[in-house]
């Protein structure tokens, strides 16, 4: 129905089939994002439980970041600008950014402190997790394998952000989100 909108309006009104477009879009990212944890929840043994908590929301980053320093790694966390309520995909897709960070930080640099800072700004959350290097101890991790960070990268851009993950010179490993939220 909205995109049949659109279409009548932009002969009319430009700005509204623009706006009417952007609810198109929005809730098409919501959608996807929802068929993915749905088919993420079919993928699973038959054996296994789904888990029916309520998903994790960046009012629990404090719990997250207390978990973390229980576990050895010193995290400091600060928040910037007035916190306000964000889409539910926008908070999950935030405190998954932050979780996969620190559980890296844990498994390869678990000497070393992070720092996450989040930062509610009037389009979008900034969102950056940094580590320190960890002090040389001689041990490997394990390797991982996994695909949390593209798994994370792939999320923000669902969502139309981004997401980069590398060295920091000097030693040590960053994880910067940009997730927007629509006006």
């Amino acid at each position: 129905m909205q995109a049949g909108a659109a279409r009548l309006a932009s002969q009319q009104d430009p700005g509204a089939a623009v706006r009417t477009v952007g609810g198109i879009e929005e809730i098409a990212r919501q959608g996807l994002i929802e068929l993915n944890r749905i088919v993420g929840a079919m993928r699973r043994d038959e054996h296994e439980h789904l888990d029916r908590r309520p998903q994790p929301r960046l009012d629990d980053l404090p719990d997250l970041v207390d978990g973390a320093n229980a576990a050895g790694l010193a995290v400091r966390l600060a928040i910037a600008g007035p916190p306000r309520p964000l889409p539910a995909t926008v908070e999950l897709a935030a405190y998954r950014v932050v979780q996969e960070s620190l559980t890296n930080a844990l498994r390869y640099a678990r000497s070393a402190s992070a720092s996450v800072a989040l930062s509610y700004l009037d389009d979008g959350l900034d969102l950056a997790v940094e580590n320190e290097a960890p002090a040389r101890t001689g041990e490997r991790p394990a390797a991982g394998g996994g695909r949390g960070l593209q798994g994370l990268a792939e999320r923000a851009q669902l969502l139309g952000g981004s997401l980069q993950a590398g060295p920091r010179p000097g030693g040590g490993f960053a994880v910067h989100a940009w997730l927007p939220v629509s006006q």
